[in-house]
């Protein structure tokens, strides 16, 4: 009998039901404080991606008015517009495109930003950039804040004399 009893011992191993949903609820535990923190980065990364977008738009629009690039025989002037609703309650889009002396602003591109980030603008919604130096016609520095729902910001800059930047 007692070599039954060794045969018996020596052979169940494992965990048991206790051990295992104290380990299940302890993972629990864990995941349902972690979600919330991932959503908070899912919300960060998309506001810094579509400033970062912002920015390479500009840099690639001033590139094309430093460049002469024209459109058909036109010399142009390259910028962005934002969704009219930037000043106040914050836009969902921007749109690339240039200004033409003979037919005004022409639309090339539009971009709409992920969901739930905004972009809302100080002083006016269109800015172009001068053929040859790149500045900002009219001067000036426009900011613009693109925002989502978790208080997340990032400030893309553009200064008078050019200069793109992320903050």
């Amino acid at each position: 009998m007692s070599k039954i009893n060794k045969f018996v011992s020596d052979e169940i191993k494992g965990f048991t039901l206790i051990e295992l949903l104290i380990s299940i609820s302890i993972l629990a535990v864990i995941t349902m404080a972690i979600i919330p923190s991932f959503g908070n980065f899912a919300f960060r990364h998309a506001v810094l991606a579509s400033a970062e977008g912002l920015k390479n738009n500009l840099e690639l629009l001033q590139s094309k008015s430093v460049g002469g690039v024209a459109v058909g025989t036109n010399l142009v002037s390259w910028g962005v517009t934002l969704d009219p609703l930037c000043s106040t309650s914050g836009g969902s889009f921007y749109n690339l495109g240039y200004i033409s002396p003979i037919t005004g602003w022409q639309t090339q591109k539009v971009v709409t930003l992920p969901g739930g980030v905004l972009v809302t603008c100080t002083g006016t919604q269109n800015i172009s950039f001068e053929r040859i130096t790149g500045a900002l016609i009219g001067g000036g520095s426009y900011k613009f804040y693109l925002s989502s729902d978790t208080n997340t910001f990032k400030m893309v800059s553009v200064v008078s004399a050019g200069s793109i930047t992320v903050n």
